[in-house]
């Protein structure tokens, strides 16, 4: 629930921080995967919100323009860094007479 607030009611970053917060998974699964732990943990000390994704290695972070420079010290040439746009305006239907 905090996480659908975060990205609709309330974007800001420390709502985002906290709903982003895994207290099931990550850490029982953190030393299968250390490296993985450790960024998480090293983007979320700077302030940018970051799960693992899925069963892992990977790794969401959720970044803005403020943050986003932020990313790339931490990653370094270990990791691959893939942006993804977001639609901010939501779906919409499109019916094939208005194309």
């Amino acid at each position: 629930a905090r996480l659908v607030a975060a990205l609709t009611v309330r974007p800001e970053r420390e709502l985002l921080l906290a709903a982003t917060e895994d207290r099931l998974h990550q850490d029982y699964r953190a030393p299968a995967m250390p490296r993985t732990a450790d960024l998480v943990q090293r983007l979320r000390g700077i302030g940018v919100p970051a799960v693992v994704s899925g069963a892992g290695p990977t790794i969401l972070a959720f970044s803005t323009v403020d943050t986003q420079d932020l990313i790339a010290p931490e990653v370094g040439t270990d990791w691959l860094i893939q942006p993804l746009d977001v639609e901010t305006r939501g779906a919409r239907v499109v019916s094939p007479e208005t194309r």
